[in-house]
This record gives structure tokens, sequence and C-alpha cells, in this order.
């Protein structure tokens, strides 16, 4: 199962004679796809012996949470330490779970995107300006953000979305006593905040940042070759400052989904070359790194170190519950849609 539309990663499994589905609809909310691959997974339980999920970036916090919701009840996101707990679903649980490349969690990639340098105004702080050349911003794509730049643009960024959470549960109360425009849920949208492409983010355009793993991994070259050391990440800047203010740069949810997968944030919240600290990974559905902790089932972790996200493949596997878990880096790799070994 993938919650894509399109994967050619799929195509190839299909090509070695192994049965393969696509299923969620990208756009629905976490609940309503949750509903969806259970709908899938019982018709493939007609079909098959064995049901493997696979997600890749944001799949694989919607694939992890499936899981750990099927395997421990979907009381693991209620009670009154969450910000809306989620309903009550029974999930039928797969027998083995890949995740490509899984983001450090939709909400935490939303929150590590925020550009708390635009003022409510649209207006800049040229203080926490992160296009600044003055605060390490280099056109070239050679930057790096001294730590007091980064200390103070991290602590800003925890702040505001803070405020952006209280804003979500003003909503909700809103549309909880009759007061909003629609009865159910409501479009919640948030501007320079996306997980990808929009420039505030500090680690995409310094590549010191978030670039080495702690320990010694597998790691697959292009040759089909494998060693094992230290995974260091070859990624280029992928911030693009056009992208800036645009409507596609916006983080577009609802209310309800916001809170049922916002993510617990502290004062420590900062990040170096292999750790990112003060989040709450399993206070959000939306972190596969934390939905492992909860899943017993054989588990494969993939990262690719072409892109930023590879690192969390590391955090996951120390956290993992499973007894049955593997790790690899695919050296050179961006995303999941090529594989260079005829997969």
């Amino acid at each position: 199962l993938n919650p894509a539309l399109e994967h050619p990663f799929l195509e190839r499994l299909a090509r070695m004679g192994i049965r393969t589905a696509f299923c969620v609809p990208d756009k629905s909310s976490f609940v309503d796809q949750f509903r969806s691959m259970d709908a899938c997974m019982a018709y493939l339980r007609t079909l098959a012996a064995k049901v493997v999920l696979m997600g890749q970036s944001r799949g694989a916090a919607v694939m992890s949470a499936y899981q750990a919701i099927a395997e421990n009840g979907a009381g693991i996101f209620q009670g009154p330490d969450r910000h809306l707990p989620l309903p009550d679903l029974d999930l039928q649980a797969a027998d083995g779970l890949m995740l490509l490349d899984a983001n450090f969690g939709t909400t935490v990639m939303h929150l590590m995107s925020i550009n708390p340098a635009k003022r409510d105004d649209n207006s800049i702080d040229p203080a926490l300006d992160p296009l600044d050349p003055a605060n390490g911003y280099g056109a070239d794509g050679r930057r790096h953000y001294a730590p007091a730049l980064r200390k103070a643009f991290l602590a800003a960024q925890r702040d505001r979305y803070r405020t952006y959470l209280d804003r979500a549960k003003d909503r909700l109360a809103a549309i909880e006593a009759g007061e909003s425009p629609y009865a159910d849920n409501e479009p919640f949208i948030i501007p320079d905040a996306l997980g990808i492409n929009n420039p505030p983010k500090l680690f995409a355009g310094d590549l010191g940042l978030l670039s080495r793993t702690k320990g010694e991994w597998p790691r697959i070259h292009p040759d089909g070759t494998i060693t094992t050391g230290p995974v260091s990440c070859v990624r280029v800047d992928e911030n693009n400052p056009q992208f800036a203010g645009r409507l596609g740069a916006a983080f577009v949810t609802t209310v309800k989904d916001y809170l049922w997968s916002a993510v617990d944030v502290d004062d420590a919240y900062d990040y170096n070359e292999d750790t990112l600290s003060g989040i709450d990974f399993e206070s959000s559905l939306s972190c596969s790194t934390g939905n492992v902790s909860r899943i017993t089932c054989p588990l494969l972790l993939m990262g690719h170190t072409g892109g930023y996200e590879y690192i969390a493949a590391e955090w996951s596997y120390e956290r993992a519950l499973s007894t049955d878990k593997t790790i690899a880096f695919l050296e050179g790799v961006m995303g999941a849609y090529f594989y260079p070994f005829g997969i």
C-alpha cells in the first residue's frame, strides 16, 4: 500500500511479480486517509496473505500512524494531553512497514519552515531575515548561519508556531459554538510555512546543518556496492527565494487536521549537524519517528542522502520498537522517485 497516485518504485515492484496498490487521497484529512487505507486493507486481505505498507516523505507519517493505531488503538492519540483527540478508529494492522526517506514529521516540517522574520504587516524583521547577507545568506548557495542568529530565529519560529496553534484552537471553539461559516471544519492557511522549497528554512540553506548521522550505517552506492560508516548528506541548497510569498509556499490544511497533527515543542528547540532537539516526536501522529516507537511489525527504514530528510531514518531506527528492523541509506538519491538498482 502506498499513499501516492503514481510511484515508479511500486511500478518496479509490480514488474517483479509483487502485487502493489495505490491508496489514500493525498489531499484528504488524516482521519479520512486512515479510513480509506482500512478499506483498501480489507480488500487486499482477500487477495494476499501478507500486506506491507510503504510510505515516502509525508506518506511515511500517514503509514506509520495508521500502523501505530492499528496495533494499539486510537487511544494513543486521544486523551487530555492531545490538542484534538482523534475519533475512535478500528483499523486492520499490516504485516510490515517500509518508510522511504520519511520526513521529520508533517507538522515538524511546518514548524521548521515558518518564516518568523515576516511580521503580521508583511514587512521583514532584518535581524531575523534568512535572506540577508548580513545574517549569513549567500546567493551562491554557500550559506552559514551563525549560532546566535540560529538561536534567535528558531526561538521566534517556535513562538510563532505556538501562536498558530492557539489560533487553530480558537477557530475550533468557533466551529463548535456555531460561529464559523462552516459547520464541521474550516480551512486553515499559514503563509510561507510549507515544508518544501520556501526560503526561510535555515537547515535547507546551510548545508552544515542536519548534514551527518551520529552512528555508522550501511550506505548503498549507485553501483550497488555497500559500505558502512557515518553517513553524510550530499544535498545542494534547496531554498528558492522566488517561491516566498506565493500561495504555493503556504501551509494549507484545516483546523482539525492542524490540531490532530499538532506537535509539542519546548524551549530546547534547536538543531545542529546531527541533532534536532526540543521536539516531542510521540506527541504528533504526523511524526514517523514517534510512531515507530509504538510499532512491532518488521520495519525497513531508508534514507536518501540527496535530500535533508534522510537523517530521520537514524532517529527512527534508534526509537523503533520492532525487533526486526533494517536501515540503509541510498547514496545521492533524492526523494523516492528514482532507484538505480533495477528494483
